[in-house]
């Protein structure tokens, strides 16, 4: 049994490095637990865990699906969070609305359900987790930097994958092993 995962990594240019650094820098004193920029991803379909004998079949499925499927480019843009400004839990950077990404994420629904895998109920709202807030002895930084950041494209990121991840859970934080990458035609 594997937990597993769907993902399109986001490499880190330097624009959103620095701004990374920035907004770590002014709310370094408070619980967050910060996010490795090499685990940058947005999640497609969270699997959990996973059955090894069902492993060569969601890799065939998502083989059948790039094999099918061009390329495209996402934006990264401005910070937010989950729950809400007076309780925030998770803070992300958003990713533009993008009309193949969700095209992508529907085909994989899709076909991972008739496998047994039902898609989140939640509406799909991609992002980058950079940070899972535990607690915040000033809110009003946070609210500063979501201001200040509002509205911004940071980056611009041409997609030529996904990958099927294994996540591992560990003290010191999740560690992902890519099972296998599946690239677009």
């Amino acid at each position: 049994m594997k937990r597993t995962f769907i993902a399109i990594d986001i490499p880190v240019n330097d624009t959103i490095a620095n701004i990374l650094d920035d907004i770590r820098s002014v709310l370094k004193y408070e619980k967050i637990k910060w996010v490795s920029r090499a685990q940058f991803h947005i999640t497609l379909q969270f699997l959990g865990d996973t059955d090894d004998t069902h492993l060569n079949s969601i890799n065939n499925y998502l083989e059948e699906i790039t094999r099918n499927f061009d390329g495209f480019t996402l934006k990264t843009g401005s910070p937010g969070v989950f729950r809400n400004i007076r309780d925030p839990r998770v803070l992300w950077l958003d990713i533009q609305k993008n009309s193949s990404l969700e095209k992508l994420k529907s085909r994989i629904d899709q076909r991972l359900e008739k496998f047994g895998y039902k898609p989140d109920n939640r509406p799909f709202h991609p992002h980058l987790t950079i940070g899972r807030i535990k607690y915040l002895n000033n809110g009003e930084n946070l609210a500063r930097i979501l201001e200040n950041n509002g509205d911004k494209i940071f980056q611009e990121v041409k997609i030529d994958h996904l990958v099927f991840y294994e996540s591992i859970l560990k003290q010191e934080g999740p560690e992902y092993i890519a099972l296998k990458r599946h690239y677009f035609k």
